[in-house]
């Protein structure tokens, strides 16, 4: 996935400066994707530093959207096909969305005619993994020794994907449409789709989310598989871990791994646009797709920080194109929804004085 957080850079401070979550020099607010879909990216949190000739991340100061009321607490807009989706995955799971098609629709596709034609791929698919699962039945090579006939399901559907869809990696591929159109992918599209594939082939798949990566997990009665989705080689892209082993590999980022939810994928899709957004400059679509991704999967911290930054790079954007009342009204509001983000407070008075010598 991508990450973005926010970064303190001082430059050649005159008076206050632009604050951000990592201390990183300017201009950074350009992020450095990393791969989890890529699902980590931390956006950049901007200071206020010395004029330079290469601030070539500002935005188009004529493009930048102005506020209107609260964008941490108005209405979300939906389409159609985005309102079913999260009313069904309100309770966690989704009952009436194939995983596929509801990770589509995360993705802006809601054009029948696209399903549909996205439906046939699918269904291309499946016919060449179960020619695959017949083709395979009596294989007794084995690459670990978890159970026999979960591997044989495992490995049909790493080669399906990575013959027939998955060609050529780039950490910026979270999109699934794109994804199934061009054959680029990510950790994040090629573990949806691996996870799909796993499901509906009757095995128990989740996401695994690590620090910069995500990975699939299948657990079975005696232990779990964990896959390398985005590995095309399936000897190096499958891992057995017994139960009696669990407590042994404990260490591998335990503590900083999490499982990730049928509705988490989805959010990581919404996160990865909020990210394409706010590395455009959009702002207020980066804050609306930061908002969906948390509406998905609360526990997203990731989709958090990155909202906080959206919003207080946005003020600051507002104020180099001289909106000074509705900067200070969007960092007024960032404010009041976390007390505690350092980045707001030192720059709205950062706004407050470019404000009066403005005057």
């Amino acid at each position: 996935m991508r990450l973005l957080a926010a970064a303190i850079a001082f430059g050649f401070l005159i008076g206050p400066a632009r604050a951000t979550e990592q201390l990183l020099p300017l201009p950074p607010a350009r992020t450095s994707r990393i791969d989890l879909g890529d699902a980590q990216r931390p956006m950049h949190s901007v200071l206020a530093a010395s004029r330079r000739d290469d601030d070539r991340w500002r935005a188009d100061l004529s493009a930048i959207d102005l506020p209107h009321g609260d964008p941490l607490t108005e209405p979300l807009n939906f389409s159609p096909a985005e309102r079913v989706l999260f009313a069904d995955a309100s309770d966690g799971a989704l009952d009436e969305h194939p995983l596929l098609n509801a990770a589509l629709v995360a993705c802006g596709v809601n054009d029948a005619d696209a399903l549909a034609k996205y439906d046939r791929k699918f269904a291309e698919l499946r016919l060449e993994l179960h020619r695959e699962l017949l083709a395979t039945v009596d294989v007794r090579e084995h690459l670990t020794t978890g159970p026999a006939e979960d591997e044989q399901k495992i490995r049909a559907i790493h080669h399906v994907l990575h013959e027939f869809v998955l060609v050529e990696y780039s950490a910026e591929a979270t999109n699934l449409a794109a994804t199934l159109d061009t054959g680029v992918y990510n950790c994040a599209s090629a573990a949806l789709l691996f996870i799909a594939f796993a499901r509906e082939s009757g095995l128990q798949a989740d996401g695994v989310e690590l620090p910069g990566h995500v990975r699939v997990a299948i657990e079975t009665a005696t232990g779990v598989f964990e896959i390398e989705a985005t590995c095309p080689t399936r000897k190096d892209a499958v891992c057995w871990k017994p139960n009696s082993a669990k407590t042994e590999t404990a260490s591998d980022n335990s503590a900083r791994r999490r499982t990730v939810t049928i509705p988490g994928l989805l959010a990581m899709i919404y996160y990865n646009r909020g990210i394409d957004a706010f590395e455009q400059r959009r702002f207020a679509d980066a804050v609306i797709d930061n908002r969906k991704a948390m509406l998905l999967d609360p526990g997203n911290s990731l989709a958090r920080g990155n909202l906080l930054a959206a919003i207080n790079n946005w003020a600051l954007a507002l104020c180099d194109a001289k909106q000074f009342a509705a900067a200070e009204s969007l960092l007024e509001v960032g404010l009041h929804y976390d007390p505690n983000h350092a980045a707001f407070r030192h720059n709205a008075k950062h706004v407050a004085e470019v404000a009066r010598n403005h005057q």
